[in-house]
């Protein structure tokens, strides 16, 4: 097995949606989607669908679920829209939960695999985009509630006070140093 740093994660299924424009990442914004974690890939083909449906324009990089299904919604330098004035320059990840969800619930059996599939694309776009693995709205890995913290421009809190970001960025920089395997 190869382990690498300059091969994005796996992807399950492209399904492009929509995008505004071109950027150069300098961020990760981590989010959640509010709905639940089911076997198989229709959770995560579901939101991008939801997006498309909703006819907002909304749209995030990559759909991650529980098992480590990845969907990618859009090309790396392309404009999502997921966060209230903050998305150029951002690269969204959504993760199947909610912002309800405990620590217990986001670092369980059925959902761990998620996050560390997570870990690896923060850690592929950090070597790809020079992204630091760090808690930062401005120039790293943060949540849709920080970036409402800190512009107040939203009332999201997601990913939720339980998720749990010690271990999701011990992942990402692990990761980050280590690679993936291909």
């Amino acid at each position: 097995m190869t382990r690498t740093t300059t091969e994005p994660p796996h992807i399950a299924k492209r399904v492009p949606g929509a995008t505004h424009g071109t950027q150069h990442p300098t961020a990760i914004g981590i989010h959640c989607t509010v709905s639940l974690n089911r076997p198989g890939l229709a959770d995560v083909l579901a939101i991008p669908n939801f997006w498309r449906l909703q006819g907002k324009g909304y749209n995030a990089h990559c759909v991650t679920d529980g098992e480590g299904n990845t969907a990618k919604c859009a090309l790396d330098n392309r404009i999502c829209w997921a966060i209230a004035g903050s998305n150029t320059g951002r690269l969204h990840i959504e993760f199947i939960g909610k912002d309800t969800d405990s620590r217990a619930v986001w670092l369980s059996d059925d959902r761990i695999q998620g996050l560390k599939e997570g870990a690896k694309w923060c850690a592929y776009w950090g070597h790809r985009w020079k992204i630091p693995m760090r808690r930062s709205v401005a120039h790293g890995i943060a949540g849709h509630g920080d970036y409402s913290a800190a512009y107040h421009i939203s009332d999201h809190t997601d990913p939720g006070p339980g998720f749990p970001w010690d271990r999701f960025m011990r992942w990402c920089t692990w990761y980050y140093a280590n690679g993936w395997v291909v």
